[in-house]
């Protein structure tokens, strides 16, 4: 429905997350950074003050536009601008963005504005929640893996470097967005990396849930889809998560593990490579190893092991990568939260959660993806 002037909202949902039952807004469409001052949830009589967090890429392209919306609520619009980049994502500029909120005199009734990819959302959202106890906090995902992943789901966080290696999101917090807010346009403008970055995760949800169509994915393309196709992909990888989420807040039940398909020896690949790959490479190589050891483990059949592995192979992900560690990436399993266990994959749909896998396993999966 049209609900300002060039402002198109396709897809808006509420719902509860958490044992406070907080209620969460969110909203899919195009040209709504430029016009958040006529969206309720954003501007509300009680609060004082915004404070933007982004980095300087991101605050070319949208930041004006959002200052000047945001000023006709009449409210103080206070940015603060990183550099881009996962190694922004560390405690020290934790601190340093507290001192300068601090400064500009937040209060509890202020709203931090996450804008950008994963890296902003996941600091923004660890801000909001340590500063003054915590505030409210809206993630406006500007990257397709933010908008169908990182955006949502209320995990927080940054990384700590270890024997000069990253190791991910070691230090965060639980804590639910007041809303998250998905423009479709800034989807237009990223470069192709960053879309494969996002269908890591989209195929991620294929294999686990069965849905969105893999069809719909055109190769690894978005700028030739339609408005409302693109919007339904998005919201169908939200509604997924958030499922999950709603069922398993504090990841206490194993239910949210599901959500860690591919993410256990991706994430340690990823800190291995120390910004060589990005989250969604990373990711697509960590659902090949699932692949793999599922095969090995007789969960899951070689004809759709296939399928999956040439999906990824498809859509110009990595299904093995060159030159890295496999010892250090033994060693930084080691650090997986997870306790060495395993999303493993029975069919496209059904998976199966905290499974341990040998080490040999690990090693000959190693061996074949780590050239």
């Amino acid at each position: 429905m049209i609900t300002a002037i060039d402002m198109k909202i396709f897809c808006k949902k509420q719902t509860t997350i958490g044992n406070r039952w907080t209620k969460n807004n969110f909203i899919i469409g195009s040209d709504l950074l430029a016009n958040l001052s006529q969206l309720e949830i954003v501007n509300r009589p009680e609060v004082d003050k915004f404070f933007i967090l982004t980095d300087k890429t991101v605050f070319r392209i949208y930041g004006k536009k959002m200052i000047v919306s945001l000023r006709k609520t009449r409210k103080s619009v206070i940015p603060f601008i990183l550099e881009p980049g996962e190694k922004e994502k560390n405690i020290n500029n934790v601190m340093m963005i507290i001192n300068q909120f601090i400064e500009q005199g937040i209060t509890r009734k202020s709203i931090l504005l996450a804008l950008g990819g994963g890296v902003m959302t996941d600091i923004g959202g660890f801000v909001a929640s340590i500063i003054l106890r915590g505030i409210d906090y809206i993630n406006l995902p500007t990257t397709l893996i933010g908008q169908v992943d990182a955006g949502l789901g209320g995990k927080t966080g940054v990384n700590i470097s270890h024997e000069k290696h990253m190791i991910k999101n070691m230090i965060g917090t639980f804590k639910q967005p007041t809303a998250v807010i998905s423009d479709i346009n800034a989807l237009r403008t990223l470069p192709e990396k960053e879309i494969k970055n996002g269908l890591g995760e989209i195929i991620k949800y294929w294999i686990g849930w069965g849905k969105p169509e893999v069809n719909l994915l055109h190769l690894g393309g978005v700028s030739d889809m339609a408005p409302l196709e693109l919007a339904s992909i998005i919201s169908q990888c939200q509604e997924i998560k958030l499922d999950v989420v709603r069922n398993d807040p504090f990841e206490t039940r194993h239910i949210r593990d599901k959500l860690n398909l591919g993410h256990t020896v991706g994430h340690a690949i990823e800190g291995i490579s120390n910004g060589r790959l990005s989250h969604g490479e990373a990711v697509a190589l960590g659902l090949v190893a699932a692949v793999k050891i599922s095969v090995l483990k007789g969960f899951l059949k070689e004809e759709t092991a296939g399928e999956i592995i040439n999906l990824i192979r498809r859509v110009g992900l990595p299904t093995s990568v060159n030159g890295l560690d496999k010892e250090k990436i033994q060693e930084a399993l080691k650090f997986d939260k997870k306790d060495r266990t395993f999303v493993l994959i029975r069919e496209i749909g059904k998976i199966e959660t905290n499974v341990p896998v040998e080490s040999s396993i690990i090693n000959q999966v190693l061996e074949e993806i780590i050239l």
